[in-house]
């Protein structure tokens, strides 16, 4: 069964804000595992999320964000 990755971003962006703003615990669904997200582990929900706007801009055509470039600025 194939996911559209487009609505499962959103699925999931819905799901981080309940987890944000309730404070809850979410299970869902993650291949053939269930995983729990909470607070504690936003970053890793985060990275999924990512993984799936990156899918979605693939599926679409849509070109992928960029993320800005970082300077270091330093004295020798």
């Amino acid at each position: 069964m194939s996911v559209d990755p487009c609505a499962e971003a959103t699925r999931l962006r819905a799901l981080r804000t309940q987890i944000v703003t309730e404070g809850a615990v979410v299970r869902i669904k993650e291949g053939e595992r269930d995983v729990q997200y909470s607070g504690a582990n936003l970053a890793r929900l985060d990275g999924l999320i990512a993984e799936y706007d990156a899918a979605c801009a693939r599926a679409t055509g849509a070109p992928r964000g960029r993320s800005a470039r970082r300077m270091r600025f330093g004295c020798s």
